[in-house]
């Protein structure tokens, strides 16, 4: 049996295109050295009234449960999570 192994190249980068207008940018300022992530959870609530607006109808409200966020930001390192006790305002 012949295996055909196909690569597919990666898509130019912004920094690949702009190099293709002839412009160069430095290294150290192509990628910011800090980061932050957040990750949300929700559930969903079925509306109580009726909920057709216009040419849309509302299945379901997003409610919000818990929020986690992490960065390598210096005296920000810890991770958060914040968790509704009930009343997610």
């Amino acid at each position: 049996m012949l295996t055909i192994m196909i690569k597919k190249r990666p898509s130019p980068t912004i920094f690949d295109k702009l190099s293709t207008q002839e412009i160069e940018v430095d290294a150290n300022l192509k990628y910011f050295p800090h980061r932050a992530t957040f990750d949300f959870e929700c559930y969903f609530e079925k509306p109580t009234h009726n909920s057709k607006e216009g040419k849309f109808k509302i299945e379901a409200h997003h409610v919000p449960l818990s929020v986690s966020i992490a960065s390598n930001v210096d005296g920000y390192e810890n991770v958060c999570h914040f968790i509704t006790d009930g009343n997610s305002q």
